[in-house]
C-alpha cells in the first residue's frame, strides 16, 4: 500500500502537492484544536466563572466577617461596660443602710451631737413601702428630727450626718426664731429619708461605711438670725403710736395710730403680737418691736 501511495505521490504535480499538504495541515490542526485545545480553553472559561464566583463570594465574607468583628467589639464594649455598672450597683448596695442597722443609724444621729451644744427632743422613724406592689420588698426610712440648738452647732451637726451614709438627703429643713429676741437657741426641724436594702442577717452598721467626723467649723454670724443695732429697728417703726392701752388677758387691748387694735389683728402690713402693761410687740414678718406709750401725743 505504501509503494502504492507513492506511485499515486508521485503522479501529482506540484500545486496538488501543495494544495494536498495545505488541506493535510488544516486538517490537522483542526483536529487538534477540537481535541485538544477547544476543551481546555473551555475548562479555563470555566474555571475564571468559578474564580469570580470564588472571589464574589470572598468578598461577601470578608465584609460579614467585618460586620461579625464589629459586633464582636460592640458586644464586648457593652459587656465591660454591663461588668461597670454591675460593679457599681453591688458598690451603692453595700453602702446602702440595711433593715438590720436602722437602730445602729438612728444612734449615729443622736451621737453626731456629742460635743455640740445640741438637745434632742424628739428622734423618730417611720417606714414606708417605696410602691404598692406586695412583691416590692424595697422600703424608704424617713427620720423626723427636732433639736435646739445654736446656729454654728446646727452647721456642725449637719456636717457630721452627711457622712454617715451618701443615701442619706434632708427632704426638710424649717429652723425656727428662738423663744428670747435675739437668743441664740434656735428650734430646728429636720426630715431625712433614705432607702432600706433588706437584709437577713444579723449585723451593725459597719465603720466602713461612716467617713470620719469632720473638723468642727467656726461660724461667727448666724444667715438665719442676723442682730441689727436697735436704732434700726426703732427708725423702721418710727411712725407707729400706741395711745392707749388695756390689759384684761384675752381681750386686752390698744389704741395704735388711733385704731383699737387686739393680738393678732393686722395694721397694714403690721401685725399685734401682743399686749402687755410693758408695751405693744408688733411684727413687720422679719423685725419685732416692742412699743411703748406714747404721753405725749
Amino acid at each position: 500500500m505504501k509503494k502504492a501511495l507513492q506511485e499515486k505521490w508521485s503522479r501529482l504535480s506540484n500545486g496538488e502537492r501543495i494544495g494536498l499538504m495545505a488541506l493535510f495541515f488544516v486538517a490537522s490542526v483542526t483536529i487538534v484544536y477540537r481535541a485538544i485545545y477547544f476543551p481546555q480553553a473551555q475548562q479555563l472559561q470555566d474555571i475564571r466563572k468559578q474564580s469570580a464566583a470564588l472571589q464574589k463570594d470572598i468578598l461577601a465574607y470578608n465584609t460579614e466577617l467585618q460586620q461579625l468583628e464589629k459586633q464582636s467589639k460592640e458586644t464586648a464594649i457593652k459587656r465591660d461596660s454591663l461588668d461597670l455598672i454591675r460593679s457599681e450597683v453591688e458598690r451603692l448596695e453595700a453602702d446602702m443602710i440595711t433593715s438590720r442597722e436602722l437602730g445602729d443609724l438612728l444612734g449615729e444621729l443622736s451621737k453626731s451631737g456629742d460635743g455640740l451644744e445640741m438637745k434632742f427632743e424628739t428622734i423618730k422613724q417611720n417606714l414606708k413601702s417605696s410602691n404598692d406592689d406586695p412583691k416590692n420588698t424595697d422600703t424608704e426610712v424617713s427620720i423626723d428630727v427636732v433639736v435646739h440648738s445654736p446656729y454654728e452647732d446646727l452647721v456642725n451637726y449637719l456636717r457630721r450626718i452627711e457622712r454617715l451614709s451618701s443615701f442619706l438627703r434632708i427632704t426638710r429643713f424649717e429652723v425656727f426664731e428662738p423663744a428670747e429676741p435675739q437668743g441664740p437657741i434656735a428650734t430646728t426641724k429636720l426630715t431625712l429619708l433614705t432607702p432600706l436594702r433588706q437584709s437577713y442577717t444579723e449585723g451593725a452598721l459597719s465603720s466602713a461605711k461612716i467617713k470620719p467626723l469632720p473638723d468642727k467649723v467656726e461660724v461667727k454670724e448666724s444667715l438665719f438670725f442676723t442682730a441689727k443695732p436697735k436704732k434700726l429697728i426703732e427708725k423702721k417703726f418710727a411712725n407707729i403710736a400706741v395711745t392707749g392701752i388695756t390689759v384684761q388677758g384675752a381681750n386686752s387691748t390698744a389704741i395704735v395710730n388711733g385704731e383699737v387694735m387686739r393680738v393678732g389683728d393686722q395694721l397694714g402690713k403690721l401685725q399685734i403680737k401682743d399686749i402687755t402693761h410693758g408695751g405693744v410687740r408688733i411684727s413687720d414678718g422679719i423685725d419685732e418691736h416692742v412699743l411703748q406709750m406714747s404721753w405725749g401725743q
